[in-house]
């Protein structure tokens, strides 16, 4: 009779559908097209784990890291009374714990070698090469997704359950506080700047040019001054090509990770975009570099750093208050980035400036209240 199974050949990570016979001199396990792949003998045959419950069998061949597992459990009652020795347990020999050995030791190495030099240089030339319409679409797409997983406040009245922040006023000043960022620059970059209406405290640079703010940083900013020093850094991830980069980088790592364990249908990948941006930050060099970027904006539009640095300060305080309480670290802005009393530090040293992000006091009030209004549509708010 023959059995539809799972073969692993002890060399590779490959799992390879087959087909077995049990005969009386052993398992025959044949591909699917028919070649015979192998011949176990009967008496080396063992079950290395007794099914439960209809699961699958899974057989191995003595002094060998070789597996079947069996689909129908009911190959054991076929196997029984040709392999004497199937319940007896399975010992692999020292050659084989030595071949395992060599295997996992040249994969960790060849893996390290690929994470650390290939996949960065990868992943920069394909950021470079992806055409603008492409990144806007990967943008759109990661934005949808985004705003499906942070959890929309929907608490207020009606008008405020949308996942977009809408407020004309709010909007008015949000471009207002951009455009005094780059006020300097020849050639200003297009920004894509979104308000996602969540509680959740956090902002995100995406491929395309987006700018996505939080309604809970927003509100949880004391002044324009910090939300200006977060926006200028989420446009140091747009100017250096960060987060296609990430993309790009998580992807390949996936691919990779699959082909080294025998995934190759990439399951790795099935998570999403959104999920990436939610929950993987990027490399603390690349949140340095951010940064910097930032001090150099706010310090070219002649606007104080201090607001930055007491966002970090706040943020700092709030992790160590929740850390006090025995609670997890704060899930919001920066979590995976450089830590909090290094970057007040970097702040600190940064040349000084006098100037306000608003020369209107109306605007911030206006600012904070962008989520007035929401609507299901994510609309552009800055344009140079």
């Amino acid at each position: 009779m023959r059995y539809l199974a799972t073969y692993y050949d002890g060399l590779t990570a490959q799992a390879r559908p087959v087909a077995i016979a049990v005969t009386e001199t052993g398992v025959v396990i044949s591909a699917v097209h028919g070649a015979v792949l192998a011949h176990w003998p009967a008496e080396g045959v063992l079950l290395v784990e007794r099914p439960r419950g209809g699961e699958p069998a899974r057989l191995g061949l003595e002094g060998t890291t070789e597996r079947l597992i069996v689909d129908d459990p009911g190959v054991l009652d076929a196997l029984r009374p040709v392999s004497p020795r199937l319940y007896q347990r399975v010992r692999t020999s020292w050659r084989g714990l030595a071949r395992i050995m060599a295997w996992a030791c040249a994969a960790a190495g060849s893996m390290a070698v690929i994470l650390l030099f290939v996949v960065p240089a990868l992943s920069e030339r394909l950021a470079a090469a992806t055409p603008d319409t492409v990144r806007e679409r990967i943008g759109v797409t990661t934005l949808g997704q985004l705003a499906r997983l942070v959890g929309i406040d929907r608490s207020g009245p009606a008008g405020t359950k949308r996942p977009y922040c809408s407020d004309a006023p709010g909007r008015a000043a949000l471009k207002a506080l951009t455009a005094r960022l780059t006020a300097d620059m020849t050639e200003p970059p297009v920004l894509r700047l979104v308000v996602l209406n969540t509680k959740l405290v956090n902002a995100f640079a995406l491929p395309g040019n987006f700018v996505v703010l939080t309604k809970g940083l927003i509100e949880n900013a004391a002044d324009a001054g910090e939300v200006a020093g977060v926006v200028a850094h989420e446009m140091g991830h747009v100017v250096h090509d960060h987060g296609i980069q990430r993309m790009y980088r998580s992807a390949a790592v996936a691919v990779v990770s699959s082909l080294m364990i025998g995934d190759t249908a990439g399951g790795f990948l099935v998570a999403g975009l959104g999920r990436l941006m939610l929950n993987s930050g990027y490399s603390r060099e690349a949140e340095r570099e951010a940064d910097r970027y930032a001090l150099e904006r706010l310090s070219a539009a002649g606007l104080d750093s201090r607001g930055f640095e007491a966002f970090f300060a706040r943020l700092q305080a709030q992790e160590e208050e929740r850390r006090g309480k025995g609670g997890r670290a704060l899930r919001g802005l920066l979590s995976t980035h450089p830590p909090h009393a290094e970057r007040i530090q970097t702040v600190r040293r940064a040349a000084r400036s006098g100037g306000k992000v608003f020369s209107d006091p109306s605007r911030w009030p206006s600012l904070r209240l962008i989520c007035r209004t929401t609507g299901e549509a994510w609309e552009v708010l800055y344009r140079p």
